[in-house]
């Protein structure tokens, strides 16, 4: 019969069709091999930040640790592109995905570096972008002066009393020195006791705010004397900067404050004030006319750790001898007989 013909025939070539397709099957399934997945570590560059002249801190994020991850870190190098494990290189402490940093030190100053994140894992190493940066200047260990480092003599009053001397160091000079501290003072002080020498720091003009004076126990009398501050003082960079030393009971027709050659930095190397800082003046023009430098030192460094936030008043000195007002106005017109021991 027709119909049972046909459906004989439709059912048999379904039966082959099916055995083709299983036996096809199987070949393709036996020579396939089992294909792994591996995981691919990833991690990224951060901009640089906190850069000094001889450090930097370091900044990257692991965003996959990868096949068993053994390290990651930082690379770097002068310019070019940083390679692990030959380049300089620092570990990190962590070991999880997610953002790290690292302090790099003993950098040169003033120099170019490139530096790259890692990651390693059991595939190698892999890196993220180079960031590129440049130190800073170097600042540190270095001390600002106007004498040439010679005493050549020495000044004083022939009345005696109290006065201060000062260098000034404009904004427009210390702009290279932003985080920057003043530690230690140098002068060469000339007369023992009962002269004593404190140490000052002001900041400004017309007149300076007085904000730090320490006394000097140990002077070397005739020599350069070293003071280191009780704390590193921080340098604002937007105002003038004066250290100086006050020098308290000099004794008439003594000459208590060393002084180079000259000829003087008028204005800057030179300055001295007889009213405990109320009014200044250059010690090389009227009615002085003595044409030298304090032999007067400031050394400034680079802040480590924590910077010291000092007060913002300063108790205000007060003479042993005199009232201020009243010695100002006694001693103007004998501040022409200022004299050196020359």
């Amino acid at each position: 019969m027709k119909i049972n013909t046909e459906m004989k025939v439709f059912h048999k070539n379904i039966l082959y069709l099916t055995l083709v397709v299983s036996v096809f099957a199987a070949a393709y399934m036996g020579s396939c091999k089992k294909i792994d997945l591996t995981r691919i570590a990833s991690i990224a560059t951060d901009p640089v930040a906190n850069i000094t002249p001889n450090s930097a801190e370091a900044n990257g994020n692991v965003i996959d640790m990868g096949n068993n991850m053994t390290d990651h870190g930082f690379c770097w190098k002068k310019g070019g592109t940083p390679e692990m494990p030959n380049d300089d290189n620092k570990s990190a402490d962590n070991d999880n995905t997610g953002p790290f940093s690292s302090t790099i030190s003993s950098l040169d100053p003033n120099t170019n570096y490139s530096i790259r994140s890692y990651i390693k894992d059991d595939a190698g190493y892999s890196y993220g972008d180079i960031q590129s940066f440049k130190t800073l200047p170097e600042i540190a260990g270095q001390w600002l002066h106007y004498d040439d480092g010679i005493n050549y003599t020495s000044i004083g009053y022939p009345s005696g009393g109290d006065f201060d001397v000062a260098i000034r160091i404009p904004v427009a000079d210390i702009q290279q020195l932003a985080g920057a501290s003043v530690t230690k003072v140098r002068f060469f002080p000339k007369e023992g006791s009962p002269t004593q020498y404190y140490v000052t720091i002001w900041e400004g003009n017309d007149p300076p705010d007085l904000k730090l004076y320490e006394l000097v126990s140990n002077p070397n009398i005739g020599g350069w004397t070293e003071y280191s501050l009780d704390n590193p003082y921080p340098i604002n960079i937007n105002r003038d900067l004066w250290v100086g030393y006050w020098i308290v009971d000099q004794p008439p027709e003594t000459h208590p404050a060393g002084v180079d050659e000259g000829p003087a930095a008028t204005g800057l190397g030179d300055m001295i004030s007889r009213d405990n800082g109320e009014t200044w003046g250059a010690l090389s023009l009227e009615p002085h006319n003595h044409d030298y430098n304090w032999n007067l030192r400031a050394f400034v460094e680079n802040a480590k750790g924590e910077v010291m936030i000092l007060p913002g008043n300063v108790k205000k000195r007060n003479s042993k001898n005199v009232n201020v007002a009243n010695r100002h106005e006694a001693e103007l017109s004998q501040a022409k007989n200022l004299n050196n021991e020359n």
